[in-house]
């Protein structure tokens, strides 16, 4: 701007009409200005893409004008608004981690404006996810990081408006772009087999449940009898120690409120102590229900919770977890009982209780180390099929029961436990049962390969791995993100 008003420092009296030209550095023109008789003011102005030097040159119409007569005052008036540099994930990225997924946005110039209002991350339905945003002024970048780790194989999209302006106020243009996460491989554990069980108990279900099942978490008959009823009943199946009810439990009780609650085996495996206990945390009743043995309990917790006219019965040996621990998902999955035999023999109250379920199908858990071919034979006066599920050891017996219950690409979700010890594969079948998916087994340190398979073949979004790095390592979860690179 050149300025010839009548100010103190414009010395001279005469009319003044300066001419102003702009040039580069090269000594290229870029802007003449001459307007004539306009008040004493000459305005030239060029728009910039990036820093630079201008040259400007003032002369005045009038010959006998004094460069002293006027000042010259360069300003910079920015119009252009900020735009994006670089943004992640990049538009389309697919198999985005859905755990450690954040979303960053890097900007052309320093900007204003960022915030949870402004940088937003939705859902496949429109909704907001919670987040905490921050701006880096140091790169001028805004990142966004979800409360909680993201929904697998889900679409997501990032919303940034025009409230992010730069400091001359010009607004972002408005901005979106989506991505896809991939398959997650989440872990769900506690301190220990009780508090496992109160973890998955509270990802699962909400307060005010029907029924909370109890069983003993030092031994599995009872427990693994007990899932498929408490598939029935709408609740949870929590472990406890026989003669004392842990903070887990308790915590996990409060929170839930159950109408009732209903323990599981005699007062050797759950004792009065306990129950006593248990009466603080319902106002509908504490009830057990129990046999003289495994099998008699077994079978009362059958008649308890499934009518006459069973479609199918499971059985199970009760000598053993390894073969029956995934038949606690197939069974809670089509609300089916779960019944206990000896290796050897068919006890009297299994019968009786084939007898009332009067079902069509029994499927035998395990091969003939496990139920041998007397009792097999035994079984099929029960029922008009009679099958035997069973694998070259109890990971294969696992996958046996999925490949022949799920179809391929079949299921959302897929629950891993260890096969070398009981709780958490007791704790975690109901769940997956609830949830439409099987329950597969796998050693602490690897995954074997007729597990790797049979992953590959259902396709899941989700492989829930259930219990600590002690019972089922890293390395193995390692392995099972690998399947789908």
């Amino acid at each position: 701007m050149v300025d010839t008003r009548d100010y103190p420092w414009n010395r001279s009296s005469l009319p003044i009409d300066p001419i102003l030209e702009l040039y580069s550095t090269g000594g290229t023109l870029l802007k003449r200005v001459d307007a004539q008789w306009e008040g004493g003011t000459e305005l030239a102005s060029v728009s910039v893409t990036g820093p630079g030097r201008i040259l400007v040159r003032v002369m005045n119409y009038y010959a006998n004008g004094s460069r002293t007569a006027y000042s010259v005052t360069p300003a910079f008036v920015d119009t252009v608004a900020p735009t994006l540099l670089a943004r992640g994930p990049a538009p389309g990225a697919v198999a985005v981690s859905y755990d450690a997924a954040t979303v960053t946005a890097d900007f052309s110039e320093a900007v204003t404006g960022v915030s949870t209002s402004t940088v937003q991350l939705r859902n496949a339905a429109g909704a907001v996810v919670g987040a905490a945003v921050t701006y880096s002024s140091s790169n001028r970048r805004a990142t966004l990081r979800p409360s909680a780790p993201l929904a697998a194989e889900a679409t997501y999209q990032v919303r940034l408006t025009t409230g992010i302006k730069d400091v001359a106020a010009n607004s972002l243009a408005a901005t979106t772009w989506s991505f896809t996460t991939g398959k997650s491989v989440p872990r769900i554990a506690g301190s220990d087999r009780y508090a496992t069980s109160a973890a998955i108990s509270r990802l699962s279900y909400g307060p005010g449940v029907p029924v909370v099942y109890i069983a003993t978490g030092t031994s599995f008959p009872d427990a693994l009898a007990g899932g498929p009823a408490a598939r029935v009943g709408k609740g949870p199946l929590l472990l406890t120690a026989p003669d004392s009810l842990l903070s887990a439990t308790v915590t996990e009780l409060m929170r839930l409120k159950p109408g009732r609650i209903v323990i599981l085996g005699g007062t050797s495996a759950v004792s009065r102590e306990v129950e006593t206990a248990l009466r603080g945390y319902t106002a509908g009743g504490v009830t057990r229900v129990a046999g003289r043995d495994r099998y008699a309990t077994a079978a009362a917790i059958s008649a308890s919770a499934f009518s006459p006219g069973a479609s199918v019965v499971y059985i199970a040996t009760g000598s053993n977890f390894p073969d029956a621990l995934a038949a606690g998902a197939a069974a809670a999955r089509v609300k089916a009982p779960i019944l206990l035999v000896g290796s050897k023999a068919l006890p009297d109250a299994t019968a009786a209780e084939l007898t009332r379920l009067d079902p069509d199908q029994i499927i035998v858990m395990g091969g003939t180390s496990a139920v041998s071919t007397d009792v097999f034979e035994r079984l099929k006066g029960y029922a008009a099929s009679v099958r035997r599920m069973s694998g070259a050891d109890r990971y294969a017996t696992a996958v046996n029961l999925s490949a022949s219950t799920f179809a391929a690409n079949g299921v959302k979700t897929v629950y891993l436990a260890t096969g070398s010890s009981f709780p958490d594969g007791l704790s975690a079948g109901p769940v997956a049962g609830t949830r439409g998916g099987p329950l597969l087994l796998v050693p602490s340190s690897f995954l074997p390969d007729s597990v790797a398979s049979e992953l590959r073949r259902l396709d899941p979004s989700q492989v829930v791995i259930v219990g600590g790095t002690s019972a089922v390592s890293e390395s193995v979860r390692n392995q099972v993100r690998a399947l789908w690179p």
